[in-house]
């Protein structure tokens, strides 16, 4: 029995020798007996060591400001209600070094029931050391992404921005290319209505000549008829009326086209609206004949402005046409004139297809147009639009899809 007693003795010895901590044996926080890590840990020999106090081997106070002889009564009194009892605590060695310690605290009994606490200690420093350089380093870390963050965010906001500029750039160069090809459209619409007027010019002196032989000749017949011939007058008097009728209706277009070719440049004579519309009704005779009634009701009142009678006459030329077209069999077209606050209101309504509410907004716009490729540029609006504009005037359209549209030509009338 003793010799297996001593087995265990020498056994927990070699234990006891060979740890890797450093164990006290302590009676109260006196040391009675230590290891050999112990005295390597805490740089002096075991009979240095021995008798000494915890507190000897210990600051005055602890990291967290408490004093140690506090601390250590606490964790002493906490080891009666607890089986292990672990903590951190600040060591100084026989030569004065200081460093951080885990410790943990059991109590044990030895064959006498005599109570001991015994004190395992782990020199913790290097890992503290570690994991402080950790937390220095994920804080560097840290400030690294962040300032690193900021200058993406920075960089990425000035992108955004040159970005933004070469959208809008971008936008003002298409806004430019179109204005560039509203302006060569119009001027080649503006060439087109030129040549045409120069062409209506020639054509109408060319007619002028032999309506004017016409005429003579048909006063020629009727006068020697009515002296040679004066009992067959009345038998030819209604054909020589037809020729003349005839004459008076190409004599009237004529005029219009007169009219309609003018080259005023500057809207500074005075021009007759009415007289305006009805040349614009005669050149436009064949579209309405057999198909569309015209209603005229004008004002009484003076309707002279001061304009480009060439540009006017394109104006209400255009208007009317688009009436025409939008009649798809037959149909009406209402022209009102009135006076108002000293400018000329003229009304035209036709009973049409109409326009649809989402394309109102869009109709004085270049090349917009509702008819079938090839059949419109979309100008004709557009250019009344800056010729009435040009004249200090307002063009206001209201339409109703399936029952027809009304546009409003207001233009000052002269002072």
């Amino acid at each position: 029995k003793n010799q297996s007693i001593n087995n265990e003795r020498v056994k927990y010895q070699s234990l006891f020798e060979t740890s890797p901590d450093a164990i006290f044996l302590l009676d109260d926080l006196k040391i009675v007996d230590c290891n050999q890590k112990t005295t390597e840990i805490f740089e002096g020999t075991r009979d240095q060591l021995i008798n000494k106090t915890i507190l000897d081997l210990s600051p005055n106070n602890q990291p967290t400001g408490e004093s140690s002889i506090s601390m250590a009564q606490k964790v002493v009194d906490a080891l009666r209600n607890e089986e292990v009892v672990i903590f951190e605590w600040k060591h100084i060695t026989l030569q004065g070094k200081s460093f951080d310690s885990e410790v943990r605290l059991k109590r044990f009994y030895d064959n006498n029931s005599r109570k001991y606490i015994v004190a395992f200690v782990r020199d913790i420093s290097t890992n503290k050391k570690n994991a402080l350089e950790l937390e220095n380093y994920k804080n560097h870390l840290e400030v690294l992404v962040s300032e690193r963050t900021e200058e993406l965010e920075a960089t990425n906001e000035e992108l955004i921005t040159a970005n933004e500029e070469l959208l809008k750039q971008r936008e003002e160069q298409f806004q430019t290319l179109d204005m560039l090809r509203e302006t060569q459209d119009q001027l080649i619409q503006s060439e087109k209505m030129a040549s045409l007027g120069v062409l209506a010019a020639g054509v109408a002196h060319e007619i002028n000549n032999p309506l004017n032989f016409i005429i003579g000749g048909v006063w020629g017949i009727e006068k020697y008829i009515n002296k040679n011939l004066s009992e067959q007058f009345g038998s030819v008097q209604q054909r020589l009326n037809a020729i003349k009728e005839g004459v008076k209706r190409a004599s009237g277009i004529v005029s219009s086209l007169n009219h309609f070719s003018r080259k005023d440049n500057l809207p500074d004579l005075e021009c007759d609206i009415h007289s305006i519309i009805d040349n614009c009704l005669v050149m436009i005779s064949s579209e309405l004949k057999h198909r569309i009634i015209v209603n005229k009701s004008y004002t009484t009142s003076n309707c002279t402005i001061i304009g480009n009678e060439g540009k006017l006459h394109q104006v209400f030329l255009n208007i009317l046409i688009n009436s025409c077209q939008a009649i798809d069999d037959t149909g009406e077209i209402s022209i009102e004139t009135e006076v108002s606050y000293h400018k000329i209101l003229v009304t035209i309504t036709d009973t049409g297809s109409g326009i649809a509410p989402e394309n109102i907004q869009k109709i004085f716009d270049p090349f917009f147009t509702t008819k079938e490729p090839g059949q419109g540029t979309g100008l004709g609006l557009s250019i009344s639009n800056s010729i009435i504009k040009e004249h200090n005037g307002e063009l206001e359209v209201k339409s109703k899809l399936g029952v027809g549209t009304t546009i409003v030509v207001k233009l000052p009338l002269k002072k």
